[in-house]
């Protein structure tokens, strides 16, 4: 045999040997690209390679009190067949494309979340949590993103008892967007009630809450959702609850820790206010002590 032909043999099998990460038409290979998002710059839909590169067909719908417009076609991303769409703000400009990989569900999730390492390069962010409705039903988000330049990558797991999993890998701006955080698990200590008359103050049990700023949910330690509101600022917490005739609020500090709130009930011929205070810290809920 030949040099030559041994040569040729030789790069033909480490061809087929190695396992393929791209897909045949130009819109895959292009979401698959890390290049591309390297080097892409978010604007107008129009402008856009993603869009000039395949035949979307448009719709337009009412989106939180705004017109979106959303471009949607077919394509493979990788071995998986995908339904793909752009969301275009009424202004033309990008706001994010979405994939869904068709049937594709909790089974799938590592394989997929391997094949987009192979893809993006090191996970920077990792989300995990289940939820448990009032009425039992339970609802699992996971999620793994990525940071390219001026894009978020993000790979997310839906799984709910009622309907069929679905999972999706969504490019966002990044500027505009930001990467999921994993939930915090906290446990408030040295609870008081301060009447708003005289120095009397009663303590009350610790308080332990799951904080998920991603969808602004607050879960008891098992995961059950609470009746409390959440809104997430840079350096505070704040929780607020109404129940009948009763109001609860928290303020968390990010920094210090400390939990100041207010706590009123309206029932009855009275109207009773009380301060609250204590002292929350972070607990690392892989860490268990039993």
């Amino acid at each position: 045999m030949s040099k030559t032909l041994a040569a040729v043999i030789c790069i033909l099998a480490c061809f087929i040997a190695k396992p393929s990460f791209g897909s045949s038409d130009r819109l895959s290979q292009l979401f698959e690209s890390k290049l591309f998002w390297e080097n892409y710059k978010w604007g107008m839909v129009e402008d856009s390679q993603l869009y000039k590169s395949a035949v979307w067909q448009p719709k337009t719908l009412l989106v939180s009190d705004a017109i979106r417009y959303f471009y949607q076609t077919k394509s493979q991303f990788n071995s998986y067949e995908a339904e793909n769409t752009i969301e275009v703000k009424s202004d033309g400009n990008v706001v994010l494309y979405n994939i869904v990989l068709n049937g594709k569900g909790v089974s799938n999730y590592d394989s997929v979340r391997g094949m987009c390492i192979n893809l993006y390069g090191t996970v920077i962010s990792e989300y995990d949590n289940t939820i448990i409705w009032p009425k039992g039903e339970k609802i699992r988000f996971k999620s793994s993103s990525w940071i390219i330049n001026e894009t978020i990558i993000e790979l997310t797991l839906m799984d709910m008892d009622v309907i069929n999993p679905s999972l999706t890998i969504v490019f966002r701006n990044k500027a505009k967007g930001k990467v999921e955080k994993p939930t915090l698990s906290l446990v408030c200590r040295d609870m008081l009630f301060h009447a708003n008359y005289g120095p009397r103050s009663d303590s009350i049990p610790d308080v332990e809450l799951i904080i998920d700023e991603n969808r602004n949910m607050v879960t008891n330690m098992d995961n059950t959702l609470t009746d409390f509101v959440l809104t997430a600022s840079e350096n505070v917490l704040y929780l607020k609850r109404t129940q009948s005739n009763h109001f609860t609020s928290y303020n968390i500090s990010r920094i210090t820790g400390r939990l100041e709130g207010i706590s009123s009930d309206n029932s009855g011929d009275s109207n009773r206010s009380f301060r609250l205070t204590g002292k929350c810290e972070k607990m690392d809920p892989v860490k268990k002590k039993f």
